[in-house]
């Protein structure tokens, strides 16, 4: 079996410093995913966890699209328990952000989750070509353990306060925040957060940890300007979320009854 292309160009910039751009996906779409990949973005992130799309044939076919475009398929699971990954890794994703990780133990769980011998194993699943072709069994154990991508997502007071143990843990790929959860945590409704100290602060402390271990950071960014890009980029975060799909549509939906209809009527 031959190693991902994709992903190891993905982890090849990664690995001398350059930045990675992806666009998260809440629908059930593989026209929208493979528009993406024709446009010439590296990668899709697959959002489970607050979208109706299921650990079922919807998730494998969204992989599949973006396999055809050559995205590499990166998928937040709905929580961080077993079946959710093994089934994500088994359609085929090369990547995992696993939601609420707090403590050490949680990531440690979820690396224990994502590869051989703890995880379950199956020579007929998907992503080990379901036994066919040139597929090899010893061979793919291997190769899934070494190519998946382990990205934990810290989302709460309790989380930044681990971070140096929880950016220890061998096998993570990445690291990721989530401010909007933060401020949850804290009892305030702060709507993604940055510019804003409370959240601002855990983030850049993030930021400098992940630097220090050599980590690359994924999250969105705001504003999105290529100067915001660089900024980042600079600081560590080099796995650059540039919006959503949800996001595209409803902001050009919103520039349609803007700068078109209201002038009109």
């Amino acid at each position: 079996m031959k190693k991902d292309v994709n992903l190891q160009k993905l982890k090849g910039k990664l690995s001398r410093g350059e930045s990675v751009y992806g666009i998260a996906t809440a629908f059930h779409s593989e026209i929208i995913i493979e528009m993406v990949g024709y446009v010439g973005f590296d990668y899709i992130f697959i959002d489970t966890q607050h979208s109706p799309i299921g650990s079922d044939l919807v998730l494998e076919s969204l992989i599949r699209a973006a396999e055809v475009v050559n995205l590499v398929p990166i998928v937040r699971v709905k929580e961080n328990e077993d079946y959710f990954i093994r089934i994500a890794i088994e359609s085929g994703a090369k990547g995992i952000v696993i939601p609420r990780v707090s403590t050490k133990c949680d990531i440690e769980k979820a690396i224990k989750s994502a590869k051989f011998p703890t995880r379950h194993g199956n020579p007929s699943v998907r992503a080990a070509k379901y036994g066919l072709g040139d597929s090899n069994w010893e061979e793919y154990v291997k190769l899934s353990n070494d190519e998946v991508m382990i990205i934990p997502l810290v989302e709460d007071k309790k989380g930044i306060d681990n971070l140096d143990e929880i950016i220890s843990v061998e096998g993570i790929s990445a690291i990721s925040f989530g401010p909007t959860d933060y401020a949850l945590s804290l009892g305030l409704s702060i709507n993604g957060g940055y510019g804003n100290p409370i959240i601002d602060e855990p983030y850049y402390k993030l930021l400098k940890a992940a630097k220090i271990k050599n980590i690359p950071v994924l999250d969105a960014f705001k504003p999105e300007t290529a100067e915001q890009s660089r900024k980042l980029s600079k600081l560590g975060m080099t796995m650059q979320l540039v919006g959503s799909d949800k996001k595209i549509i409803t902001n050009g939906l919103k520039s349609i009854m803007e700068n078109i209809i209201k002038k009109v009527n």
